[in-house]
């Protein structure tokens, strides 16, 4: 099934900006990311997010560093992103900077879901992987180093989080962590985020510009629109069948309802692009069983549970017809 995710080319710039900085070689960052140059000069064009994953995945190896994304995200030029920052900045508020980022998501990296969520007393500002498939530590590092030196720069150096999340799981070096963030840090969590004082929202940013706001607004305004109709419904379907498996829990139903449309309508559009629902969902279904079972933090039944199967032996017949071998044979040979 062809994958149309993507980032933009900005993203990908910052990241290899940031390794030649470091002292990688042009010459093994490309031919790591499988990219040419000639993709990177407008931050807003946009790249296949497996060749971005991918780098981020190999910066351990190229850098001989294991905390690489800790380090290089404390010192990346953020402003080089695109137009996802410039419209930030040209906000009047945080609270409105933080909605905006949120808002156009997508125009960053297309796999990471970016969001605000306000409580009583502390806000959260988070970034989601919608599948372990690009989970990637080093770009989570990164960009969690660099959300805090946002907050810093807006609201002071004073500024402390009241308490960090990250989805992936605890690192050797999280000593490192305690270096950096200097707050109480959770792991494995749904989503990684930023957490703070709510009141913090209301702070002015340090020098808006109203007039470049609204420019940058209505251009990535035209970005997304672009960006949808590029999109095949497939993909649509797709996202968010990765994103509810994980709770379980996924159905045709609960799709049609998301999207405000008619079961029978999804399946005339999936039909048209050639495929289906019960295709999608079993391919779906197969790589994350991949995935997870390389990974080997989850049992065969919790994976069968965040898979969506109803018994797990429906999951070892499933397994069987995709791979030719029992779950747990393939995961002892992945181990």
């Amino acid at each position: 099934m062809k994958q149309t995710f993507t980032v933009a080319a900005g993203y990908m710039h910052r990241l290899i900006q940031s390794l030649i900085n470091w002292g990688v070689s042009e010459e093994q960052i490309f031919a790591v990311s499988g990219l040419k140059k000639d993709q990177l000069q407008n931050p807003d064009d946009r790249i296949p997010v497996e060749k971005y994953v991918r780098l981020g995945r190999m910066a351990s190896e190229l850098t001989h560093v294991p905390e690489i994304g800790l380090i290089l995200g404390q010192h990346a030029d953020f402003e080089s992103i695109g137009i996802i920052f410039q419209l930030a900045i040209n906000c009047n508020t945080v609270r409105e900077s933080l909605l905006h980022i949120a808002r156009y998501s997508d125009l960053g990296v297309e796999v990471y879901k970016a969001g605000l969520e306000e409580g009583n007393e502390f806000a959260e500002w988070s970034q989601q992987c919608i599948s372990s498939r690009y989970l990637c530590v080093p770009l989570i590092e990164f960009e969690s180093c660099q959300k805090l030196r946002v907050c810093k720069l807006v609201l002071g150096e004073k500024f402390r989080p009241v308490q960090m999340k990250f989805q992936h799981s605890r690192p050797d070096y999280v000593y490192k962590y305690h270096q950096i963030f200097q707050a109480p840090l959770l792991f494995d969590q749904e989503k990684s985020a930023i957490v703070f004082q709510k009141e913090y929202l209301d702070m002015p940013n340090p020098s808006p510009k109203p007039y470049v706001k609204r420019v940058l607004a209505r251009h990535a305004g035209i970005l997304a629109r672009e960006l949808e109709r590029n999109k095949l419904f497939t993909d649509k379907i797709r996202r968010i069948v990765l994103r509810r498996l994980g709770s379980g829990s996924v159905s045709l139903e609960m799709i049609a309802k998301e999207l405000n449309v008619s079961t029978r309508s999804i399946r005339r559009r999936l039909r048209i692009e050639n495929t289906s629902y019960k295709d999608l969902l079993g391919q779906v279904r197969k790589e994350l069983a991949q995935d997870y079972l390389r990974e080997g933090s989850l049992s065969i039944n919790d994976v069968s549970f965040k898979l969506g199967f109803s018994e797990p032996s429906a999951f070892h017949r499933a397994f069987k017809r995709w791979f030719g071998v029992n779950p747990g044979r393939y995961h002892r040979q992945a181990a």
